[in-house]
């Protein structure tokens, strides 16, 4: 159709009121998008501090040393350009022991190559219907344990939300975020 924006495009065809097919493919997308994390190329696209890089931890990013300034620098900015390795001077100034050991670990190519993102759960990074599925489900899991782990303010607030005067779709709206 010959479409320069498709993002543009595809809002367009959400229109006022999108079907329910179209807002579970948007949905799913962003679920999808979430999936994903950076792998190490030459750091040029990469943020340190915003961006999820550091394979072997359950967020990705890097826990900063609480005297540090944060600089937004990108993570090529902690290799050593010239040699093709980790700037270590750097890194030990930045982040914790632990993130110091994984981010050395993480293999640099030489020469360099592009970054590229890499399906988080799975051991080679490529993503599978199967990964994403599992992936989704033990997400959808832990929202369900936060919301049987409520404390006791939580539990007042569901409590008077139950008992409120009101239609039954505005009571399960709460529900159909979690």
């Amino acid at each position: 159709m010959g479409f320069r924006d498709l993002k543009t495009f595809n809002l367009a065809m959400m229109g006022y009121r999108p079907s329910y097919i179209w807002k579970s493919i948007m949905k799913a997308k962003e679920m999808i998008i979430d999936g994903f994390r950076w792998k190490v190329g030459n750091g040029n696209s990469i943020r340190i501090w915003e961006d999820e890089w550091i394979p072997g931890k359950s967020f990705f990013y890097p826990d900063p040393l609480p005297a540090n300034e944060l600089p937004k620098d990108l993570v090529s900015s902690i290799i050593d350009q010239h040699k093709g390795i980790w700037d270590s001077k750097k890194i030990r100034s930045l982040f914790s022991v632990q993130d110091q050991s994984l981010i050395t670990k993480i293999p640099l190519s030489s020469p360099p190559k592009e970054d590229s993102w890499v399906w988080k759960d799975s051991d080679f990074g490529s993503y599978t219907v199967r990964s994403a599925y599992f992936w989704i489900r033990n997400k959808q899991q832990s929202k369900i344990a936060r919301f049987h782990s409520i404390d006791e303010d939580d539990s007042e607030f569901w409590k008077n939300l139950w008992n409120l005067d009101t239609q039954p779709k505005v009571k399960n709206l709460p529900m159909e975020n979690l």
